[in-house]
């Protein structure tokens, strides 16, 4: 298994409010895609991944409307 930093970004959907939520773990796994699964509960989910070239992975989801951002990087 690989042991990865996840950085979790939920973004705020309201106007008055521009700061964001944001959640930091190391987690160990030999499939990311299975733990961003795990945040995808919902009915309308939009997910784009994005390989880096620093070698990080960018998950950027729309979970019934709440964006959120996954970030793994390698440890």
């Amino acid at each position: 298994m690989k042991d990865y930093e996840l950085i979790r970004e939920i973004f705020n959907n309201c106007a008055n409010n521009s700061t964001r939520d944001r959640f930091i773990m190391e987690i160990s796994t030999d499939n990311i895609e299975s733990v961003v699964e795990s945040y995808c509960v919902g009915t309308n989910i939009t997910c784009e991944r994005h390989d880096n070239p620093d070698g990080s992975v960018i998950f950027d989801l729309e979970v019934d409307g709440l964006p959120q951002r996954l970030t793994f990087c390698e440890i």
